[in-house]
């Protein structure tokens, strides 16, 4: 093995230990290529064209229409704040053009990098039907040469021949100072280039007291969502749910523990009628999320989706392709909903990955430093879901709530996460609640039943 595979294998095996590392970074605006995952890092994804063109996933059909010569605000989403700085390129077939930074014999761009989420950036005066911009951002800590990327591809046009569309989710009105972007519901930005899931408390049921909206991020725009009064779940808080109450009778679950870290939440649950039921009491005031795959899946999960080159290595890493549940907690309301991740990258809802939330029920709440998050779910597998029952990998994890951390933004957890292989009887098994054992205590039985039977 040459020195250069040598180097690669080093570092890659350096990353797949510390599992709790992440990246996180993916562009806004302009759109990100579609899958616009956020964990394409150098060493582990490729889309085959090459070190000058690779972005981590191939070419897409859509693209941003740009004004030649314009002056542009990068935006992008950072769910962790690596050491090092950022580049943003524009590339054109084979040349590249470094617009930021733009100090002459500058490679990145430092001093305030560290939690950068945009950048203005003026386009160069060239007209291009198939360029793209490329924001490269540093993790110098882990190596030299280590940095996540996302591309967005974009159109650039001549003054003469641009206009301006408004993202598709707007119209150009005219008035002082100027001509502007007035958006459709549910959408914002200069241009309409953002969406959110609701602008008041009436895109919620607020007014029949079914819900609120709420910001849960500002740093590019307000990003708002519905958050839900008991008995009612879903994006506008339509749904009604069977858990009408902050209260439940623990007695009719399996409890079952999940390690000895001081914030593993405590779980609740029980399989009936071809459905998952479970509780998670866990110690924080910011978001939860429990995810789960069959125990003996292999890598070759990362196929999925199969327009998306899947990323190296022979390892599965604990969030990789996992169906996850995520649920949040403001003011006696709550959020929750159907995620799926292919990899470390920020988990996304099931549409995004062509299926569609499958929550029968869901309430969220949170008292006395504990958000509880309740849901029921088919344990049928399917788009973007992972059938649940007997052995499964089973993973958790709470949001942080200190400094660049906010609470409620799903961004990078720290040490707030575990993993563990649970056990979980599909329906016809006998045993009671109270009497069911946990698959950790059942382990530490059977490993040490030989010896107590050679006293």
């Amino acid at each position: 093995m040459g020195a250069p595979a040598r180097l690669w294998q080093k570092s890659l095996s350096f990353v797949l230990l510390i599992s709790a590392a992440v990246g996180h970074v993916g562009l806004k605006y302009p759109k990100a290529r579609k899958f616009d995952l956020d964990f394409l890092d150098s060493y582990r994804t490729s889309d085959g064209e090459g070190t000058s063109k690779d972005c981590g996933m191939p070419e897409g059909t859509e693209r941003t229409v740009l004004e030649a010569g314009s002056t542009l605000n990068v935006t992008w989403s950072l769910g962790y704040a690596h050491k090092g700085g950022y580049k943003i390129e524009l590339i054109n077939g084979t040349q590249s053009k470094l617009l930021a930074p733009d100090v002459e014999g500058q490679q990145w761009v430092t001093g305030d990098a560290l939690f950068a989420q945009y950048h203005v950036v003026t386009l160069p005066d060239i007209a291009c039907d198939k360029c793209f911009l490329r924001l490269q951002r540093q993790a110098s800590e882990w190596a030299e040469d280590y940095v996540f990327r996302s591309c967005a591809d974009v159109t650039l046009v001549q003054q003469s021949s641009y206009k301006e569309e408004c993202s598709g989710h707007g119209t150009l009105t005219a008035g002082p100072p100027g001509a502007a972007c007035q958006c459709q519901k549910l959408y914002t930005g200069n241009r309409c280039q953002y969406k959110v899931l609701c602008d008041t408390d009436e895109d919620c049921n607020g007014s029949k007291g079914q819900g609120a909206c709420v910001e849960t991020d500002n740093a590019i725009y307000s990003d708002r969502k519905c958050f839900c009064a008991a008995g009612w779940f879903g994006d506008a808080c339509e749904k009604q749910s069977d858990f009408t109450s902050h209260k439940f009778n623990k007695s009719a679950y399996i409890r079952t523990q999940l390690e000895t870290h001081k914030k593993a939440p405590k779980l609740h649950w029980i399989i009936e009628d071809g459905e998952l039921e479970m509780i998670v009491e866990a110690t924080t005031t910011s978001w939860v999320a429990v995810g789960w795959r069959p125990a003996d899946l292999s890598i070759a999960c990362q196929k999925f989706p199969r327009e998306a080159v899947p990323p190296r290595g022979q390892q599965i890493h604990p969030m990789d392709c996992t169906d996850m549940v995520i649920g949040m907690a403001r003011d006696g309301r709550g959020f929750v909903a159907d995620y799926y991740t292919r990899d470390r990258s920020t988990p996304n809802r099931d549409a995004f990955w062509g299926g569609e939330d499958d929550l029968r029920s869901g309430l969220v709440y949170e008292a006395n430093g504990t958000t509880t998050l309740m849901f029921r779910k088919s344990i049928k597998g399917g788009v973007a879901d992972q059938s649940f029952g007997g052995q499964m990998h089973f993973i958790w994890a709470t949001g942080q709530d200190k400094g660049f951390y906010k609470a409620d933004q799903l961004k990078y957890h720290g040490p707030n996460r575990g993993h563990l292989t649970l056990n979980f009887p599909r329906p016809g098994y006998t045993e009671s609640p109270a009497q069911q054992p946990t698959t950790h205590i059942l382990a530490l039985l059977l490993a040490v039943l030989p010896a107590m039977l050679l006293l």
